[in-house]
């Protein structure tokens, strides 16, 4: 059983009407260290995508947190930082 923020599916899917492109961005270095396995997020990533439809793609990163260069210089990255600075 999953809980998701009330009203997020909604408020996410106004977004999407208008125009917005919604993509997720997540670093999951437990994969790389073997903590955690790749199917478990991937099905954790599928249970948001079907809770959440409006949501257009996933973007994970399994390498370990200084291991990745895929992500470093790519706007999905750059997006990333600014949104850990909003948060912070």
């Amino acid at each position: 059983m999953s809980k998701s923020i009330p009203g997020c599916g909604e408020q996410l899917q106004r977004l999407k009407d208008r125009g917005f492109v919604l993509i997720v961005v997540t670093n999951q270095p437990d994969v790389a260290r073997g903590t955690t396995p790749r199917a478990t997020v991937e099905g954790i990533n599928d249970l948001i995508a079907r809770e959440i439809p409006a949501i257009d793609r996933f973007i994970v990163c399994f390498h370990d947190n200084n291991d990745c260069l895929r992500l470093q210089e790519t706007p999905a990255r750059n997006a990333a930082d600014r949104c850990r600075r909003i948060r912070h």
